[in-house]
């Protein structure tokens, strides 16, 4: 049996980095390949040091897009466009990837030698991520691991409300979001039948325009907020959408109705704050029972729970081992 503090080809850095044998991924451990899941920053942090260190940077198109929208311009020479379904051999170990359903882009991984399989789950929603089946070892993003991080509601059921408020609203919605979770949310209205014009400040426009070219397709019409054009549409009824921090700088001073996309509201799908404010419980991440189904679906031989970017790390662990009768830890260790 392996003993996880000896054995385990598998360290979780305090500073995020999952490192695994030549990789580390999502953090800078100071090896020879870097893999990016996605583009979310607590993610893609140290991106440019590994760009200095590492040989190759591996991530997504669409994960490449969004860093190059948000000006972290890496070189081209160094990087390794992958999608799910890649399988490639480096340094003597396996890469595979799978699709992760959390924002545009984003993937799970899995690295092999000719002994043992190790996966990486990265964030994701259960419904739509491809699972890890019976790896050795299964490294786990548990970001809700409470039992009180429960939904009744699904993300549907959510846009259907922001939708239903657009169609009170006389003027202006904004709707303000991380990157990559606005495009994902942007492609689902569009989906439910949403169809006017969308304006975007200009990071987020940057973004979106560099995802559209990857063929990330079914955003619609998006403009660039402050042009000749957004002005005009700007006078009428239009969806204008923002970085999360212009929700607390500008909501008080700007015009129209504001809903925050905020993963950590568990009353009800739509919460009012004020006369022109609303906390919308939109997550792209799995909930509790998600994230234990997950693991119940993967059958890993053990887990190793993300405590560096979850604080109920140790307690998931704990309730994996009750639950799922599962050797599992958390790590960094508390």
């Amino acid at each position: 049996m392996l003993r996880v503090t000896t054995e385990l080809p598998v360290k979780i850095e305090r500073n995020g980095a999952i490192v695994i044998w030549s990789f580390s991924i999502d953090g800078c451990g100071h090896r020879k390949y870097r893999v990016v899941t996605h583009g979310h920053a607590d993610h893609y942090k140290h991106v440019l040091t590994s760009s200095k260190k590492a040989l190759r940077i591996l991530a997504t198109k669409e994960t490449f897009a969004i860093l190059e929208g948000l000006g972290i311009l890496l070189p081209k020479e160094r990087l390794i466009p992958v999608k799910p379904g890649y399988n490639g051999s480096l340094d003597n170990y396996e890469l595979r990837v799978y699709t992760a359903e959390h924002i545009p882009g984003s993937i799970s991984v899995e690295i092999s030698d000719e002994n043992l399989r190790v996966g990486y789950t990265g964030d994701f929603k259960l419904e739509g991520t491809e699972i890890i089946e019976e790896p050795d070892i299964l490294v786990l993003d548990a970001t809700y691991g409470s039992p009180n991080h429960v939904r009744k509601w699904s993300n549907n059921d959510v846009l259907d409300e922001v939708l239903a408020l657009y169609r009170e609203t006389r003027g202006q919605l904004w709707i303000y979001g991380y990157y990559g979770k606005i495009q994902g949310v942007l492609r689902k209205l569009r989906e439910a039948g949403y169809s006017d014009p969308v304006l975007m400040t200009s990071r987020m426009y940057k973004v979106t325009r560099n995802l559209s070219e990857t063929g990330f397709d079914g955003l619609g019409e998006f403009y660039l907020y402050g042009t000749r054009e957004a002005r005009d549409l700007f006078r009428g009824k239009v969806v204008i959408m923002d970085h999360v921090n212009g929700f607390y700088k500008y909501r008080k001073t700007r015009p129209g109705v504001h809903v925050l996309l905020n993963g950590w509201e568990f009353r009800k799908p739509l919460v009012r704050l004020d006369s022109k404010s609303y906390i919308a419980s939109y997550s792209d991440h799995s909930d509790f029972q998600g994230t234990i189904e997950y693991v119940r679906e993967s059958k890993p031989k053990i887990v190793l729970v993300d405590g560096s970017r979850s604080e109920y790390a140790s307690f998931f662990a704990y309730i994996l081992r009750k639950k799922l009768d599962v050797e599992a830890y958390a790590m960094p260790s508390d």
